[in-house]
């Protein structure tokens, strides 16, 4: 598989969001904001959300759970080494893009629903 060239832009081209129309809950309004996300992840890659309903104070919990695993030592973080589901956490250099020889200095914690073996996402042929 291969992956697009790496590429530098500004933070205005970072593409902002309004999730507003997705949160009515109306199939035209949900469909106009998917597609901007489409869009925005084919084109630069990442994007920004704003309007999307999450409290302030979730947020702020969220980034100091991070802040606070994160500062933990090495071999702390290693009890939650990455699992047969992929969740877990990945120390520098295990989060690498298949083709790619380039080590990728960053820790990561991988995180998501976890589904029964039974579920069709799980038994399905396409990941």
């Amino acid at each position: 598989m291969g992956y697009a060239e790496s590429k530098t832009i500004a933070v205005e081209e970072i593409p902002v969001i309004d999730f507003s129309g997705f949160l009515k809950g109306k199939e035209k309004d949900s469909y106009f904001v998917a597609q901007q996300i489409r869009e925005a992840a084919e084109g630069v890659g990442f994007f920004y959300i704003r309007n999307h309903g999450i409290p302030e104070d979730v947020i702020n919990r969220a980034y100091q759970a991070a802040k606070s695993f994160f500062s933990q030592p090495s071999s702390l973080k290693q009890n939650l080494k990455i699992n047969a589901s992929h969740h877990g956490f990945l120390s520098v250099g295990e989060a690498r893009m298949e083709e790619s020889e380039k080590i990728d200095f960053k820790e990561s914690f991988v995180w998501g629903l976890d589904l029964p073996d039974e579920h069709p996402s799980v038994t399905s042929e396409n990941p």
